[in-house]
């Protein structure tokens, strides 16, 4: 799928799972990945990224889908 999901909230299982159900691959915030997000994340080889600060992020799963 050529698209992402951009949030402002933390990232849980319930909605990286959901992302999964849909087919995107990349999602990011500016908050924190739980531990049940990264999990779901790690399954599903879904892109997760937390802590989006500028030019700055945390990656938790699949980091091969982000560009320098």
């Amino acid at each position: 799928s050529n698209c992402f999901l951009v949030l402002s909230g933390r990232l849980s299982g319930d909605i990286v799972l959901k992302a999964v159900r849909v087919g995107i691959p990349i999602v990011a915030s500016i908050s924190a990945a739980l531990n049940s997000g990264i999990d779901v994340a790690k399954k599903a080889n879904l892109t997760l990224i937390g802590f989006v600060r500028g030019r700055r992020m945390n990656v938790y799963n699949a980091p091969e889908r982000i560009l320098p």
